[in-house]
């Protein structure tokens, strides 16, 4: 969708320039055409004092710039113009202009001078002149220049949210793989544990003492040294089991447990089960390791 709308500006952006020039070229049309009909009854009545007066005040229109009254033939009757100073004057630099040939309006537009002109016959049902304007295509240009750079801003705007939705959707999809990740690796981790480890005390189980087993064995055998392996049993646990229970009995082993973690060394390590614990010691040259 947002693809869409960005083609659509896109569009729009290139049919600005078009659509302001149609829309000038019909406005000159109407205004030609206009100020064509309200200057004939003067110009049959030869009221040029009059046909001065209305030109003059059609100037009000700012885009106006040059304005002439001519007759068929091409003499000017009145002619006005706007100078730099906004002032508007007689123009006297031509007595006589050449008039359209083809009997009917004529729009000559100069876009490097930034004007653009009509010829509009003077004619309600009897042929009387000519009608020459001049408008200026400033506000029209600055009208086109400032929708094109809203339909550039809106473009941008519409290309950077397409952006972020997609990175955003990229960011969300990434982040469910890594939260799942992280909870498989989580879960591989307490099953390991679980595994490796007695439910009760949480002492390394058989399954690590065989591996340390192994591991201290070559160690030995490798750098030399001694292997010490010691049995605890605890004495007269199940008369304790009996006369008070298995929560009484679970929890001395538990405290059995925690004392023996307490007072081995880092290089040493106690395997123990629910019915058992086992302590083993390793040295191997000046240096105990944990096995």
């Amino acid at each position: 969708m947002a693809v869409m709308m960005l083609v659509t500006s896109l569009w729009t952006y290139m049919s600005i320039d078009q659509l302001i020039k149609s829309s000038r070229d019909r406005s000159l049309s109407l205004l030609s055409a206009g100020m064509a009909t309200s200057v004939s009854d003067l110009i049959v009545t030869r009221d040029y004092g009059s046909l001065e007066a209305m030109l003059r005040h059609s100037f009000a229109n700012e885009a106006i710039q040059d304005i002439a009254v001519t007759d068929l033939n091409g003499n000017v009757l009145v002619s006005l113009l706007r100078k730099a100073d906004d002032s508007v004057v007689l123009n006297f630099e031509s007595q006589k202009l050449s008039v359209p040939q083809s009997g009917g309006s004529e729009k000559i537009e100069d876009t490097n001078l930034g004007y653009i002109s009509a010829w509009q016959k003077i004619d309600p049902g009897v042929s009387l002149g000519w009608l020459y304007i001049k408008v200026s295509t400033k506000f029209s240009d600055e009208i086109l220049n400032h929708m094109k750079r809203n339909t550039i801003i809106f473009a941008s705007l519409l290309f950077l949210m397409a952006l972020s939705i997609a990175f955003y959707a990229v960011y969300c999809e990434v982040k469910k793989i890594n939260a799942r990740e992280q909870a498989l690796i989580q879960s591989n981790d307490e099953l390991s544990d679980a595994a490796h480890h007695d439910p009760l005390t949480k002492l390394p189980n058989r399954l690590s003492l065989e591996r340390l087993m192994a591991h201290s064995i070559n160690a030995v055998g490798s750098n030399g040294g001694l292997l010490a392996i010691c049995f605890l049993d605890l004495d007269g646990f199940k008369l304790v089991n009996d006369q008070f229970g298995h929560k009484a009995g679970d929890l001395i082993l538990q405290c059995v447990a925690d004392r023996l973690r307490n007072i081995i060394r880092a290089e040493d390590s106690v395997i123990g089960r629910s019915t058992y614990s086992l302590a083993s010691r390793s040295l191997v040259g000046a240096n105990y390791h944990e096995h």
